[in-house]
C-alpha cells in the first residue's frame, strides 16, 4: 500500500526555507522503518533539496555572492584633472539585465571646479583582442551645479549591461573628458592612451568604435 508519512508540520510563521530545512532534518533521523517508507522519505528528501537549491541560488546571485572579479588597470595621464584612486569590475554571471558591477573612487586633483566628466572602459579578451568600449558620463547640462569641487573625492558603484563581459579578461580605465565650471574642456590625448594600452595589447587601435555596454539604473 502506498503511503506517505508527514514527519513534521511547520509552525505558524515558518518560512518555506525553514520548513524545508526542518523536513530534511527529520528525514535524516528516519530509522528502522520499512523499505517502502524509506524509499518514500528518500524521494521527499531529494525534492526538498531541489527546492532549497532553487531558493538559495537566486539569493546568491542577487547579493552578488557569485560574482567574479575581472582584472583592471587605470591609465593616468600626467595632466588628467581627475585621479582614479581605485577601480573594481565584477562579472555578475547574469544572462539578462545587469551583467557587470563597477566600483570606483576618484578625486578632483585640478585647481578648478568640475561640472561634468567621462570615464572610458576598454575591454580585452584572454587573447589580448579588443572587444569594445563603454563610457560612464557624470554631469547633466540641464541641471547645472558642481559635480566635483577642487580637492573633492567621490565614488561610483553601479550595474552595467555588458554584452561581452563573459569574454572579458582585462579592462583598462581612464578619464577621457572633463568640463570645468569656467566652461573650458579637457580631453585625454588618444595617442597617449593607445601607447599605454599597446604596452601589453599590441594590436589595439583606439579609433575602433566597438561599443560593449550601457549603464543600468540601480
Amino acid at each position: 500500500m502506498f503511503r506517505l508519512k508527514i514527519l513534521s508540520v511547520s509552525r505558524s510563521g515558518d518560512t518555506l526555507f525553514e520548513a524545508l530545512v526542518g523536513q530534511l532534518i527529520n528525514i535524516s533521523k528516519f530509522k528502522n522503518k520499512s523499505l517502502e517508507d524509506y524509499l518514500i522519505m528518500n524521494f521527499v528528501r531529494k525534492i526538498s533539496l531541489v527546492f532549497l537549491i532553487l531558493l538559495v541560488i537566486p539569493a546568491f546571485l542577487s547579493a552578488g555572492l557569485l560574482r567574479t572579479e575581472i582584472q583592471s588597470e587605470v591609465i593616468t595621464l600626467p595632466d588628467t584633472p581627475i585621479l582614479i584612486t581605485s577601480s573594481e569590475f565584477f562579472n555578475l554571471h547574469v544572462v539578462e539585465g545587469a551583467s557587470e558591477r563597477i566600483i570606483m573612487e576618484y578625486k578632483n586633483q585640478s585647481d578648478k571646479d568640475i561640472i561634468g566628466f567621462a570615464i572610458t572602459y576598454l575591454y580585452f579578451d584572454y587573447f589580448n583582442d579588443f572587444l569594445g568600449r563603454s563610457t560612464f558620463v557624470e554631469g547633466n547640462p540641464s541641471e547645472g551645479g558642481v559635480e566635483l569641487k577642487v580637492g573633492e573625492a567621490d565614488d561610483y558603484n553601479n550595474n552595467w549591461a555588458c554584452y561581452d563581459i563573459n569574454l572579458s579578461y582585462k579592462i583598462y580605465v581612464y578619464v577621457s573628458k572633463v568640463r570645468f565650471a569656467d566652461g573650458t574642456i579637457w580631453k585625454a590625448d588618444p595617442k597617449l592612451i593607445e601607447a599605454e594600452v599597446k604596452k601589453e595589447m599590441t594590436g589595439f587601435d583606439i579609433t575602433s568604435n566597438l561599443i560593449v555596454g550601457k549603464l543600468l539604473a540601480e
